[in-house]
């Protein structure tokens, strides 16, 4: 097995951004799904979508496993971006989608690539790719809607999740956020 190819990753980023800004129930969101389903399919794993609908928007999660056992881990990422970027100083920025290349693209790109290393798909891993998380505080929706939805249609509760979001960043730090109790 190679080892993470971050060019590779890189491309899965640009290929996603390519797209155009992602929101939820808009047509390149959409498209990014596709992506990240025929994706997984290359590299041997199996999908399964969970279409529904909020606020009148389809959503889809998407979620690739060989087993329906509890899994060891969990692995997560969501592929929406927001619809305007209000934390924007300039007005007429804030009326503008979010291209979503580090909020978004580079936790899909992570895992899709670790998708890749992981061939065969192990049965004690399962890949998570959430919709509908990164509209919150705007027209009145939530933050992590999509995760939520899984979260609460799972049958077997994985042993350990892992969010890879805004991933991407030069110089990035990463911290451990503990908001579940640890255990079950």
């Amino acid at each position: 097995m190679s080892g993470f190819d971050g060019e590779r990753a890189f491309r899965l980023v640009q290929a996603q951004c390519a797209l155009g800004p992602r929101p939820t129930g808009s047509p390149a969101n959409r498209r990014c799904a596709e992506l990240i389903a025929s994706t997984l399919a290359e590299c041997g794993w199996p999908v399964e979508e969970d279409a529904f609908l909020l606020r009148g928007q389809r959503c889809r999660n998407l979620l690739a496993r060989t087993v329906r056992e509890r899994p060891a881990l969990l692995l997560g990422a969501h592929f929406d971006t927001r619809p305007r970027a209000d934390r924007e100083r300039s007005w007429w920025r804030r009326r503008r989608a979010v291209p979503g290349a580090n909020d978004g693209a580079s936790g899909v790109a992570v895992l899709l690539e670790l998708a890749r290393l992981f061939h065969p798909p192990p049965g004690d891993l399962w890949l998570a790719f959430f919709d509908a998380e990164d509209h919150g505080r705007l027209d009145g929706w939530d933050y992590c809607a999509g995760s939520a939805r899984m979260a609460s249609t799972l049958l077997v509760r994985p042993a350990a999740v892992i969010v890879a979001d805004m991933v991407g960043a030069a110089g990035a730090r990463f911290f451990v956020e503990l908001y579940a109790p640890l255990g079950n």
